[in-house]
């Protein structure tokens, strides 16, 4: 049996953040050249639902739900929030 926690690294599922994650591809409107990918994302243990008109988009609700949690962003995720955001 393999576990994902070790000694230094131990959580709790009462921890843990889990989200649901679907996509769909919609088809291309009258007069419009692509379909466009759609979806939505849910954080099961509040149940909150989110649409999302880009896939671009999934991570950034997840990682503004961490972050609204108190979660330290590196970098990359400041940067990648802040040029979506613009």
């Amino acid at each position: 049996m393999t576990t994902c926690a070790t000694a230094n690294s131990e959580w709790h599922e009462s921890e843990a953040h889990s989200f649901i994650v679907k996509v769909w591809l919609e088809p291309a409107a009258p007069g419009e050249e692509h379909a466009r990918w759609r979806g939505n994302v849910t954080h099961v243990p509040g149940g909150e639902r989110k649409s999302v008109r880009d896939v671009t988009e999934i991570g950034v609700l997840i990682a503004e739900h961490l972050k609204s949690l108190g979660v330290s962003l590196g970098m990359k995720w400041r940067i990648w929030l802040w040029l979506f955001r613009s």
